[in-house]
């Protein structure tokens, strides 16, 4: 019998998983949601969550997922590349979908996804999700009421120093952009409105990865810095890169006539961030 809790289900079982099921954690014990079935293809993954969440309704197959009627929502979590074809398959089936980054590997593929929600009357919601951080909301809202002055200028920050457990972080396929700079991308579209005109330069400062255990010879390109355009007149300035040591400073930072607001921490959800503003003073 269907329960009036929304049910939540999975396709993939990657790393992000258990923030994703942190989440859903403090909707189930309100009452507001329900955890369905979750796809791990790999049996290994299986009998690791079946180990850390017993009782977990493990399935190894999509058709699993999206044909199961009970489910409402489903949460795509795949790599990358089955992203488009996984959110298919969800539409299709019925159920509303929230879509880890990137929902397309472009916009060609991307387009025919919102089209086909809207066709169905279902949700289609894709990552980041960094409007939804109250932290950024307030940092918004600052600027939108004109604290600073006119925003006129932005820089933004976002860089690890790679992954060592998955090929498709470093074959090219999926650029440091669109993996980790596009939360500050999103945030500073959102801030400063769309954009105009992009210069993109990228390099390979790691030329030799090792990855899942095994050497990486031709790795794509793992640095990229970027400047924007947007269409209000502002200028940004965006660095991120899969070859980033530990560093600290502001995650965003957003330059007005009057005064300054940055984002202290990170704008992808991270504990600790933390909004401040420097008005100019007065004369």
């Amino acid at each position: 019998m269907k329960t009036e809790r929304p049910v939540v289900a999975f396709l993939g079982a990657g790393n992000v998983l258990g923030a994703y099921l942190g989440q859903l954690d403090r909707l189930v014990a309100r009452g507001l949601a329900e955890l369905g079935p979750v796809c791990a293809h790999s049996l290994e993954r299986r009998s690791e969550l079946a180990a850390g969440r017993p009782g977990m309704g493990l399935v190894s197959e999509v058709g699993d997922v999206v044909g199961d009627p009970s489910v409402d929502v489903v949460v795509v979590i795949t790599p990358p590349a089955l992203h488009a074809e996984h959110v298919r398959l969800a539409l299709e089936a019925g159920k509303h979908v929230l879509c880890e980054k990137p929902v397309g590997e472009g916009r060609a593929e991307a387009e025919p996804l919102y089209r086909l929600a809207a066709h169905r009357g279902r949700l289609l919601l894709a990552a980041p999700f960094v409007q939804l951080n109250p932290t950024f909301r307030a940092m918004w809202t600052a600027i939108a009421d004109g604290a600073i002055g006119r925003a006129h200028s932005a820089r933004a920050l976002y860089g690890t120093a790679g992954a060592t457990w998955a090929l498709w972080f470093h074959d090219g396929s999926v650029g440091p952009l669109a993996e980790l700079g596009i939360y500050n991308l999103k945030s500073l579209t959102a801030l400063l409105g769309p954009v105009e005109e992009i210069q993109i330069a990228e390099s390979t400062a790691v030329p030799i990865r090792e990855v899942a255990g095994e050497r990486f010879d031709e790795p794509g390109h793992d640095v990229q810095h970027v400047i924007l355009r947007h269409a209000g007149g502002a200028l940004s300035s965006l660095v991120t890169g899969q070859a980033i040591q530990r560093y600290r400073r502001p995650a965003l930072e957003v330059y007005g006539t009057e005064g300054t607001v940055n984002l202290l921490g990170g704008d992808c959800g991270e504990s600790g961030s933390a909004l401040c503003r420097y008005p100019a003073p007065r004369s």
